[in-house]
């Protein structure tokens, strides 16, 4: 990173050696945590909790214009 902060090299074919090591590590990574992943096929809500929250509001009372502080 210090030789090219922008990362705007890629090295991919001048490092096999580490792009290898980092490709057996994330296939390694990704069947341990692949097995985890049950909410696949979970039922999705009606409604969001945070969407549910902002409609309660807007019939009760209303969402007030804001506007942000000028700097």
């Amino acid at each position: 990173i210090l030789n090219d902060p922008g990362e705007t090299r890629n090295l991919y074919a001048q490092k096999p050696e580490v792009v290898q090591a980092m490709q057996t590590s994330y296939d390694q990574w990704w069947d341990e945590v692949r097995p985890f992943m049950i909410n696949e096929n979970a039922p999705m809500p009606k409604m969001y909790v945070y969407r549910a929250l902002y409609y309660q509001q807007l019939k009760k009372t209303g969402i007030p214009n804001w506007k942000p502080p000028e700097l």
